[in-house]
């Protein structure tokens, strides 16, 4: 039985902890359902990273990835963010920028190429 006088008592969710009161079954902490578009580039980024200018490619492939991390697209951001340093690590002209290649040679490693 349902008493007309009394208000009803608004419930917070069970899965964000937040109360929106307007029971339309939104959620407005969730990111959006569409396409990581930012995330997709950067990944594209981090591949081209590796197999071309890597120079170029590099840092949009780093910026991008924190940008889709921040973003909620956290293993879009990853994925970006490991081919960006996989691409820094197979670039002879980003190794000699950072000064890898004088610790690499004090080492006797070879320079990848």
């Amino acid at each position: 039985m349902v008493d007309e006088n009394k208000p009803e008592k608004q419930i917070a969710s069970l899965t964000t902890g937040l109360n929106t009161g307007s029971g339309d079954g939104e959620n407005p902490s969730k990111p959006d359902a569409g396409m990581p578009i930012v995330g997709a580039i950067g990944v594209l980024f981090g591949v081209l990273a590796i197999f071309s200018w890597a120079i170029i490619f590099v840092p949009l492939a780093l910026v991008l990835g924190v940008i889709s991390l921040f973003s909620g697209r956290v293993g879009w951001g990853v994925s970006a963010i490991v081919l960006a340093v996989i691409g820094i690590i197979t670039s002879p002209m980003i190794i000699m920028m950072l000064g890898l290649g004088a610790i690499l040679a004090y080492f006797g490693m070879p320079m990848p190429m």
